[in-house]
């Protein structure tokens, strides 16, 4: 992983809430028939874990990376979109990405950009 810019200088805060959002969203991501106290409790984990990465300035690619991938998940806002945070490499987000906008396909590009330069695998490391 390429987390480190410089020895000492991670975004641990940040890399650490998108592996938990991540293992959330994957773990419930078939699950359709939530209570409602279930499904407040996990929308309030997701929320924690996005504040996180949201408020914590990144200092180094991974940090970014992971922002970026979140924030494409919400933007495209559909079901094939999702797989950016947990892999990128199934057919359905593969497809929906070829059936999405210019502006879409140009935004995962640079993603997939800058993971490359940071040495980043988006689907084995997840970040």
């Amino acid at each position: 992983m390429a987390a480190t810019v410089t020895a000492g200088i991670t975004d641990k805060a940040i890399l650490d809430a998108f592996e938990e959002r991540r293992r959330e969203f994957a773990a419930n991501y078939h699950l359709m028939d939530m209570t409602k106290e279930q499904e407040d409790a996990y929308f309030g984990r997701i929320d924690e874990h996005e504040a996180v990465i949201c408020e914590t300035p990144a200092v180094t690619i991974a940090g970014i990376v992971a922002k970026l991938r979140i924030d494409f998940m919400h933007r495209a806002g559909a079901a094939w979109s999702d797989h950016a945070i947990i892999d990128p490499t199934v057919p359905a987000f593969i497809d929906g990405l070829a059936e999405a906008d210019q502006f879409t396909q140009l935004a995962w590009a640079a993603v997939e950009d800058l993971a490359r330069i940071g040495g980043i695998h988006l689907s084995k490391e997840g970040r």
